[in-house]
């Protein structure tokens, strides 16, 4: 299921897919916790298809994909840097402009990450809260460069979070 959430944090949709687990029922009382799964572009699927081949040995979980499959590789990637950054830092964005895009005429703008985490923690999650019927045991899960997102959320925000899967943080973002 595929939900497009208007942010006025961002002046952008935020498109979110969830995946739930085997046997919900919201007329049930039974109250799940949810694993907020970042760059959903291609790690919700991912995610989804080994929580289905796991279900009989993890407990089960709502999965809430945040990102746009919709979109070609390269506005994923211009779409998703400055929300990813929470440290503006035009060296960076200089290097991804004339490296990683072979200097395309794109603008590239670090550092609205707490724009970016004011729409997930304001928006995205009472969304999904609104819902289906959630506990409050969040997780927070990135690769690359939204595992440094999730690294820094760890450090800014702890206990809103209580679970963090970082892999692979693009921490050398910004002088290391």
């Amino acid at each position: 299921i595929s939900y497009d959430i208007n942010s006025k944090s961002i002046n952008s949709e935020i498109r979110i897919s969830v995946s739930l687990p085997q046997g919900y029922d919201p007329k049930s009382n039974i109250k799940y916790p949810v694993l907020y799964v970042l760059d959903a572009f291609y790690s919700f699927p991912i995610i989804h298809e080994m929580h289905k081949m796991m279900a009989s040995e993890i407990e089960p979980v709502i999965i809430v994909g945040i990102g746009d499959e919709r979109m070609s590789g390269i506005d994923w990637f211009v779409s998703r840097y400055p929300l990813l950054t929470h440290t503006s830092d035009s060296y960076e964005d200089s290097f991804h402009v004339n490296v990683l895009l072979n200097g395309m005429p794109v603008k590239m703008q670090s550092g609205n990450g707490q724009k970016y985490y004011d729409a997930i923690k304001t928006e995205v999650i009472p969304f999904i809260e609104s819902h289906y019927t959630t506990n409050e045991d969040r997780g927070l899960v990135g690769h690359s460069l939204s595992g440094l997102f999730t690294s820094e959320i760890l450090f800014r925000d702890n206990g809103y979070f209580n679970r963090y899967g970082i892999n692979s943080a693009a921490l050398f973002f910004s002088n290391d």
